[in-house]
């Protein structure tokens, strides 16, 4: 629960709902020629991939088992790209980056 409080006063008083859950990334790597990440999260729920610059890359509702595949699409090679469910970020960043430039 949590108060706001202005000049004082009690202007408001709340619930916050249950923290999220993060994603969990299993496999895959964003390449800028478009990727698919495949991994683990809460059923129903939606997972994101977002560059750096706030730009969503792909999105993705976990199946009934808990499994994800999330396309990506879009990503600039070097940006760095965060798997997102309910609010928190999956504990791995990814770098995108340009298929063939890691010879």
């Amino acid at each position: 629960t949590f108060d706001v409080l202005m000049n004082g006063h009690l202007e408001y008083s709340g619930t916050a709902g249950p923290v999220g859950t993060a994603p969990t990334v299993v496999l895959g790597a964003v390449i800028e020629e478009g990727s698919v990440l495949s991994g683990t999260g809460l059923p129903g729920s939606t997972v994101y991939a977002v560059d750096d610059q706030g730009l969503i890359l792909g999105s993705v509702v976990v199946d009934a088992q808990g499994n994800f595949l999330l396309p990506v699409s879009g990503a600039v090679a070097g940006t760095q790209v965060k798997v997102i469910q309910d609010g928190v970020e999956a504990s791995r960043v990814l770098s995108a980056f340009k298929m063939g430039s890691l010879s």
